[in-house]
């Protein structure tokens, strides 16, 4: 216990400093270290990923990216994406004697799952100067926050197993009282904007912005699941061991993979900050 909470101060500490310097391209480059350390233990950590080579192209496109909303999707993104699935199918029909379909269809899917995901933490960041702060904190509240009530809940009230053939430690007591803390959180979050932050003539729209805490938990949650089942699939207990008591990057970034994304699609479609 005590290593976990000294590791999740560090991890706070990380995330303040990136809030910090999240008006510069320091963002964008933090970022793309951390992508390319989650990209990594996906496919070498796991052993599926064996080809050197497979694995070089893969890294190689993890870095660019957090750079896509500077540099435009549409077309420099879009090339880039191209010529990174072009380079692995090259590599894999070259060294087609050592390098499986399994191999080749995990690196795919893996490298663009987590690389594209968590690069939504750039537009949300991009969204204005002082609503992108906003959407950025819900973004890392909703996929930490939820495992943190869980954790605890579930500790002390958990009996009901909600997927005990993936990740045997999580209840479903665990899972609401999870859901229950995001959204107080989320609350809070908009409260404190409401009155400290955004101007007169607008406002949080706290009812949503609490139904979005839901929503980001149990997204969250299939997140961590999802990786919970691929390390099942591969015999592995962590990605890693870069954090003492969590496990690899990816073991903690794992529920961000889907909120990210989910929190700026839900911008989109559903604003949070509105003109009274």
């Amino acid at each position: 216990m005590k290593i976990r909470i000294i590791s999740g101060v560090i991890g706070a500490a990380f995330v303040v400093l990136l809030l910090v310097f999240r008006n510069t391209v320091a963002l964008n480059i933090i970022l793309a270290l951390a992508l390319l350390i989650a990209v990594y233990e996906a496919l070498f950590q796991t052993k599926c990923v064996k080809s050197m080579p497979l694995l070089s192209v893969c890294l190689l496109y993890s870095v660019f990216p957090p750079f896509f909303h500077l540099i435009g999707v549409f077309p420099h993104g879009l090339l880039i994406t191209f010529l990174f699935m072009f380079a692995l199918l090259c590599v894999s029909l070259w060294h087609h004697q050592s390098v499986s379909a399994k191999q080749t269809g995990y690196a795919f899917f893996a490298t663009l799952l987590i690389t594209l995901s968590l690069s939504a933490l750039t537009y949300l960041n991009a969204i204005d100067s002082v609503y992108g702060l906003f959407y950025l904190i819900l973004a890392f509240c909703g996929a930490w926050i939820g495992d943190t009530g869980a954790y605890f809940v579930g500790s002390r009230f958990g009996k009901h197993k909600l997927a005990p053939e993936i990740s045997p430690k999580k209840t479903i007591e665990g899972a609401i009282g999870g859901i229950l803390t995001t959204m107080l959180v989320f609350l809070l979050v908009g409260i404190v904007y409401n009155a400290a932050v955004v101007g007169e003539r607008e406002h949080v729209r706290l009812g949503m912005t609490v139904l979005l805490g839901a929503l980001c938990s149990v997204v969250g949650m299939i997140g961590d699941l999802s990786f919970s089942f691929i390390k099942r699939s591969f015999g592995i207990k962590d990605f890693g061991n870069l954090i003492p008591g969590h496990g690899g990057l990816l073991d903690r970034v794992d529920s961000l993979i889907l909120v990210a994304p989910f929190v700026y699609i839900f911008y989109l479609y559903v604003p949070l900050i509105v003109i009274q």
